[in-house]
């Protein structure tokens, strides 16, 4: 068992054993097996680390609401952002929850920030890199 405030790696991009529909563009390439998530921006613009206290917290989140994150979701730097229908009209819209991601090459070592990740994608790699026993401390 983790203590609360450990801060973990997360593998990133991962679509496998659980799925949730096509992973993102930026998950396509091959060179992203190379990244692990291993923090956020916060709403005061401040990097944090994930800890095992917060992957908790969303994933039971998650559990409670049928799959999908909250807009209160422990992560609380997430904001949502309007996600439009295929017609490109914002009637039939729906808010998803998203934050800006802190993946590092695990190789070198390079810190990059991700935009506006999805935080209901984001929660399928928590469960994924446990599932698949890649979770680290970071």
């Amino acid at each position: 068992m983790l203590p609360e405030d450990a801060a973990l790696a997360i593998e990133f991009c991962t679509n496998n054993p659980v799925r949730i529909g096509n992973p993102p563009k930026l998950c396509n390439s091959s060179q992203v097996t190379n990244y692990q998530a291993v923090g956020y921006i916060n709403n005061q613009g401040k990097p944090k680390n994930i800890t095992a206290g917060d992957v908790a917290d969303m994933t039971a989140d998650e559990y409670r609401n049928g799959g999908n994150l909250t807009s209160e979701s422990v992560i609380s730097s997430a904001q949502n952002i309007l996600l439009a229908d295929a017609s490109g009209s914002f009637l039939q819209a729906r808010r998803i929850p998203a934050f800006n991601l802190i993946i590092r090459h695990k190789r070198t070592g390079k810190l990059t920030i991700v935009r506006q990740v999805n935080a209901n994608a984001f929660c399928r790699d928590v469960l994924n890199s446990f599932l698949n026993g890649r979770v680290r401390r970071a």
